[in-house]
Parts: structure tokens; sequence; C-alpha cells
């Protein structure tokens, strides 16, 4: 997904899966949508035709506490469910310098579908493009 406003959108309706409230999906978003459509599919209980899929948008925060923007990286991931796949993912992101500041999962269908919101820390990648190069291996 390359359209920031695509990224935002299935942020949205992962969050929405994942919170169970699915049945607000169909009168809230276009069905034409591929990665919403996708989002649908796997929760109804079909097999999607992909084993993963992952989504790294970057947001600014603007907290009334803060004289600053933050920036948080925000990583949905829709893969398989196993043991250890949210552990497995955390140490990732570990890796690449994100502070996991708020997670929210679920399993829908033998898929595990999870939210990653991370601040970066001095070290850590920026890039969007690379964490989900690195995610991807």
């Amino acid at each position: 997904m390359s359209n920031a406003n695509e990224r935002t959108s299935y942020i949205h309706t992962m969050q929405d899966l994942i919170r169970g409230q699915e049945s607000l999906l169909a009168s809230t978003i276009s069905s034409s949508s591929t990665s919403v459509s996708h989002c649908r599919k796997t929760a109804r209980g079909q097999e999607p035709t992909t084993t993963h899929k992952i989504v790294v948008h970057a947001e600014e925060t603007n907290h009334e506490n803060s004289i600053s923007n933050n920036l948080i990286i925000v990583v949905a991931i829709d893969t398989i469910d196993r043991p250890g796949v949210l552990l497995d993912i955390s140490k990732v992101l570990v890796r690449l310098g994100l502070d996991c500041q708020k997670t929210e999962a679920a399993v829908v269908r033998k898929r595990s579908l999870s939210l990653w919101r991370c601040k970066v820390l001095e070290n850590g990648t920026l890039d969007i493009n690379d964490i989900w190069k690195v995610l991807n291996e």
C-alpha cells in the first residue's frame, strides 16, 4: 500500500476488527477497497490469498502536555496465528529501535490481527519502507 489514506483506512479497519466491531464496517467503509475486502473476508472465516499482510504508517501526534509533535509508527499485521507470533513481532520491532507504546491484538478465524503503536528510539528506524521490508523477511 503506497497511499497514506489507504494505509490509514486499513489500520482503522483492523482496529475495528480487533475490537469486535465488524458489523460497523459495512456501513462506514466502501467495499471497493481491496485491503478492507481482505480484512472482511478474513474475519468471516474465508481463507485469504496471502499468508500475511503488513501495513506500516507514520503518524504525527500532538499531546496537550508536549511542546512538540511526536512521531508514532503504526504497524498493522494480519498473519496466520501460531504460538509465539506476537513475541516474534515484538522482537523485530525492538531490533528496529521501536518502543511499543500500545498494542492491540485478537485472533479472528485462525488469523492473528495485531496493531502496534511505537515511538522511534534514538537510534531507531524512521523509514516506514525499511520497517516494512524487515517485517516481511
